[in-house]
């Protein structure tokens, strides 16, 4: 059973690093539990410097290395108070 568990979770981590687009998740304390590689290439914050993270000083970190940081900053408050659809 351990086995399928480690193979199930590299499949998952392969499957998250390799999306298109840039996904960050956090824990129910609301601290990045996982930052892919996209979103290192996008925004230069590689993993180490996120992870354990508050979301709110992810966001204003991300919005930061934008061109319009307080839009930025309004937009990924905005989506974050959203509910999932």
């Amino acid at each position: 059973m351990e086995n399928v568990l480690t193979l199930d979770a590299r499949l998952l981590e392969s499957a998250l690093a390799s999306l298109v687009d840039g996904l960050a998740i956090f824990d129910t304390d609301a601290r990045v539990v996982y930052w892919n590689p996209r979103l290192e290439n996008f925004f230069g914050l590689a993993p180490p410097q996120m992870l354990g993270t508050q979301a709110t000083d992810a966001m204003n970190r991300l919005a930061a290395r934008t061109t319009a940081p307080e839009t930025t900053q309004g937009q990924l408050l905005e989506a974050c108070a959203q509910p999932a659809s």
